[in-house]
């Protein structure tokens, strides 16, 4: 099975609106990939709460770049949401 991490991250983020206080800027995900003209590409996502994050390797293609980084923003979105994180298991 084939995950679409952008269609995954959106949803994510308008699920999470949906559950709690709406933010300022709604659900919006802004893409910006660096400004290159040949490989390797790179981009940037920044969520709605404000945390960016960049695609995690060079890729050869844009749309790559994006999918990369989208990747890396769902899965702290995802690990931030985890209650692990709010059990104080941490704080030894």
């Amino acid at each position: 099975m084939i995950v679409n991490v952008i269609e995954a991250l959106q949803e994510f983020w308008q699920m999470k609106e949906s559950r709690e206080v709406p933010l300022k800027s709604g659900s919006v995900i802004l893409y910006e990939p660096e400004a290159s003209e040949k490989p390797p590409y790179v981009c940037f996502v920044t969520l709605p709460g404000g945390s960016c994050f960049g695609s995690f390797q060079p890729c050869p293609t844009k749309a790559e770049a994006k999918r990369s980084a989208a990747k890396i923003a769902l899965m702290n979105s995802v690990f931030n949401e985890h209650p692990s994180r709010y059990s104080g298991l941490w704080d030894l």
